[in-house]
């Protein structure tokens, strides 16, 4: 029985200690977080220079990018959608991209409310 009185005065304590001391998270409401510049984020995708070799989406290793062509094959008309779920920023498609049709931006506010809304079209 002692025991038990000394664990719940133990546990009450750091309660009461716990109430007064500072968050240990980084405050970030109506601010904006910075990050270093070489933080890999949302990546960018240049249509222009793209050529739809397809190897960022072979070399992607969770399969999060896709890159179509909704035009013809003289008239092209490239898009490039991004599972945010999916990616794990690794930079495989950039790297892959002998273009260059793929960059990593420093870009980390990704957050979505829907699992639907984490597959977004890539801009430049």
């Amino acid at each position: 029985m002692n025991n038990e009185k000394k664990s719940v005065g133990k546990i009450l304590g750091a309660a009461v200690r716990n109430i007064f001391r500072r968050p240990a998270t980084i405050p970030y409401l109506g601010g904006e977080l910075k990050l270093d510049p070489r933080n890999r984020g949302l990546l960018r995708y240049d249509k222009e220079s793209c050529v739809d070799c397809g190897l960022c989406m072979k070399d992607c290793p969770t399969g999060a990018i896709r890159i179509e062509n909704r035009g013809t094959r003289e008239q092209r008309d490239m898009h490039a959608y991004l599972n945010m779920g999916k990616c794990i920023f690794c930079g495989q498609c950039a790297d892959s991209c002998a273009k260059k049709s793929i960059t990593l931006s420093s870009e980390s506010n990704l957050a979505e409310f829907t699992q639907d809304a984490l597959t977004i079209e890539l801009r430049k």
